[in-house]
Formats: C-alpha cells, sequence, structure tokens
C-alpha cells in the first residue's frame, strides 16, 4: 500500500510535468535553427514521431511509477531533500540512459547519409547536451517537481499512519 502511494503521486504530478517539457523540447525542435541543426548534424533518426511519441512517454510513465514505488522507503531512513534527490537521480538516470541509447542507435543506424567522422562528432555533441541537461533537471527537478512529489507522499504516508 505503501508504495502506490508514491506511484500515484509521480504519476499524477510528474506526467503532466514530463509530457510537457517533451512536447516544449519537439516544438523548439521545429523553429527553422533548430530543425536545421538536427537535420545537419544526422540526429532525424532520434527525433523520430515513434521515438518521441512511444518510446519516451512510455518509458517516462513505468520509470515514474517504479521509482515512485521507492519513495517510501527513501523517507523511512532519509530526509526529504534527499529522498527527492534519490528519486529525481534514479529516474532521470534511466531516463537519460534510454536518451543515450536511442541517440547512438539513431545516429548510427538512420545517419547513414553522413560520413563516419561527422557522424562521431554529432554524437559527441549529442551526449555532451544529454549528460549536461541530465546535470540541469537532476538540479532543476530535485528543488520542484520532485520534492513536491516526495513530500505529498510524505504526508499522505503520515495521514495514513494516524489513521491507522
Amino acid at each position: 500500500m505503501k508504495e502506490k502511494i508514491g506511484s500515484r503521486f509521480a504519476l499524477l504530478i510528474g506526467l503532466p510535468v514530463g509530457l510537457t517539457f517533451s512536447i516544449l523540447v519537439l516544438i523548439t525542435s521545429l523553429f527553422p535553427p533548430f530543425n536545421f541543426l538536427i537535420f545537419t548534424s544526422g540526429f532525424q533518426g532520434f527525433w523520430h514521431p515513434l521515438i518521441w511519441g512511444g518510446i519516451i512517454p512510455f518509458s517516462f510513465i513505468f520509470l515514474l511509477w517504479y521509482e515512485g514505488k521507492k519513495i517510501s522507503n527513501y523517507l523511512s531512513t532519509k530526509s526529504i531533500i534527499l529522498s527527492s534527490f534519490i528519486f529525481t537521480a534514479k529516474l532521470n538516470l534511466k531516463l537519460f540512459l534510454i536518451l543515450l541509447l536511442t541517440l547512438v542507435f539513431t545516429t548510427f543506424f538512420f545517419g547513414i547519409s553522413i560520413v563516419l567522422e561527422s557522424q562521431i562528432k554529432s554524437l559527441l555533441i549529442g551526449i555532451i547536451t544529454i549528460v549536461t541537461t541530465f546535470i540541469f533537471a537532476n538540479i532543476v527537478t530535485t528543488f520542484s517537481v520532485s520534492l513536491i512529489i516526495v513530500k505529498l507522499t510524505q504526508n499522505k504516508l503520515k495521514k495514513s499512519e494516524n489513521n491507522v
């Protein structure tokens, strides 16, 4: 029962925020300067609708649910800030690993028209971008969305303990 509480709040709060961010990234990528960079770098496969309309959202939903189940365990032994950080770091690590693997796969298998040396440079830029975004996302979400999720889970757990 305790695990379900964290999963519910993670999905209820984290899902709209994460999907909104993904939609904003997609919309931004349609602007000519970004669209041109995506085309010339060979990341067309990475921006395929199947990736951002299927793989990423379903992975995100599963990871929110799975990592949300662990929040009550974190709260039993750690502070709320540390619980928020652990929840965020584990969720983002897995999500960004999926993004990184998708980037590598699509760059080498769908960027056929680009010379290998150019692919490697583009891939390196993509990896640096993903790692930078990962660090930024961990800092921002630990003290915002994840903190809200963890705090609401903590409140609900306390409320359910008082009712027992």
